[in-house]
């Protein structure tokens, strides 16, 4: 089975070079002490799939989908940062 867990903001100000460095800083442990992107590294570790849309001004939606069946199958990372409006 499956699950899925969508939270979506009306801001859109985060951009996908942020969540890049944010996972890059928690996974490599030079990040620890940061006091943000530990939720983006939790989500990528624990989900079968992390998807993060952007739509800049506009919203940001962080999907993470689980799945209990494959738990061992390859992780996915999808960024999508539309173009400015």
């Amino acid at each position: 089975g499956g699950l899925g867990l969508s939270v979506r903001d009306n801001q859109g100000t985060l951009r996908a070079a942020t969540v890049l460095d944010r996972l890059y800083r928690q996974a490599s442990l030079t990040g620890l002490t940061d006091e943000n992107g530990r939720g983006f590294y939790l989500s990528r570790v624990l989900s079968a799939e992390l998807h993060i849309c952007i739509r800049p001004g506009r919203l940001t939606e962080v999907i993470a989908l689980f799945d209990s069946v494959h738990p061992k199958r390859p992780k996915t990372l999808c960024i999508y940062e539309a173009a400015e409006d």
